[in-house]
């Protein structure tokens, strides 16, 4: 029965290759219609349920007609309101705060048409109290919505792990971050950080994504040893190349091997996600940049 399970979810897993995705991607205006319409109507549902059978206010018998009503009106102009955000372009693997702001604005400016309408149709006469929760239930369901993607990454990856390889990352700064933010996804999911190491003795002790940094990286032998790491992922775009001779001499100097990202400083500069580990090579320093 487990194994059916793991079967299935990893078919519905919405990874890059996975069915799922390749049909939202291939439908990408059908689904965004589909989500957001069933969300608006879900949220305004609930709302005249916690309202007028799950409160202890006044119960009034008319209110079906206000619920038909308010589908009719807020379901087209929540989706053009949507869409005017550009929320049926935006990357539903890749979520990340910086969408926030546009969800939180796309759904207060499409409840002010709403309510704008339905009291004027209505001469003041529609539910407030509905329409503020039908605000808060379409913003809670949205942002669930929105992380759906990581969050069945997740429990699909938990479900049916695969096997990881134990890495030390050197670096407590921006591309450690990104290299952490990529080995939650399902491309590098095989990688698993076990520590962090930086020479920034004021980082020593500070968490990264649930992973412990360390300083300095003088310690790494000993790190590597009492962690039990397998290799040794470098993530410094920004040293001085004699500094980072030291720490490549360093890490060398425990016997695991060494990986790094390609092409570090164009993953800063446009804010993309770290896609691919690869061996690290010395001639990885010829194009090291200069640090004023």
């Amino acid at each position: 029965m487990l194994t059916k399970f793991r079967k299935s979810l990893s078919a519905l897993s919405p990874g890059e290759n996975g069915p799922l995705s390749g049909l939202v991607r291939r439908h990408r205006l059908i689904f965004f219609i589909l989500f957001f319409g069933s969300i608006t109507a879900l949220s305004i549902s609930l709302s005249f349920l916690i309202r007028f059978k799950l409160s202890w206010l006044k119960d009034v018998p008319s209110w079906p007609s206000w619920w038909r009503t308010m589908l009719v009106v807020a379901i087209p102009i929540r989706l053009m309101v949507f869409h005017s955000f550009g929320l049926h372009r935006v990357s539903w693997r890749f979520a990340s705060l910086r969408d926030v702001p546009s969800l939180v604005m796309a759904t207060i400016s499409g409840s002010a048409i709403n309510a704008a309408l339905l009291l004027w149709s209505h001469s003041g006469g529609f539910p407030r109290s509905v329409l503020v929760v039908e605000t808060v239930l379409t913003l809670i369901f949205t942002f669930i919505g929105r992380y759906a993607y990581r969050i069945m990454d997740r429990i699909s990856f938990l479900v049916n792990p695969v096997p990881q390889t134990r890495v030390i990352i050197v670096g407590a700064g921006t591309a450690a971050n990104l290299v952490l933010e990529a080995m939650n996804t399902p491309r590098l999911n095989d990688y698993k950080p076990v520590a962090i190491m930086d020479d920034d003795r004021l980082k020593n002790g500070l968490l990264m994504h649930g992973v412990s940094v360390i300083s300095p990286v003088d310690k790494i032998r000993e790190v590597a040893a009492h962690t039990k790491a397998e290799a040794i992922i470098i993530a410094l775009p920004s040293v001085s190349t004699s500094q980072f001779y030291r720490i490549a001499k360093l890490c060398r100097a425990t016997g695991l091997p060494l990986k790094t990202t390609p092409d570090i400083w164009q993953v800063l500069q446009s804010s993309e996600t770290v896609t691919r580990i690869q061996d690290f090579s010395m001639d990885d320093l010829l194009n090291r940049r200069v640090v004023k």
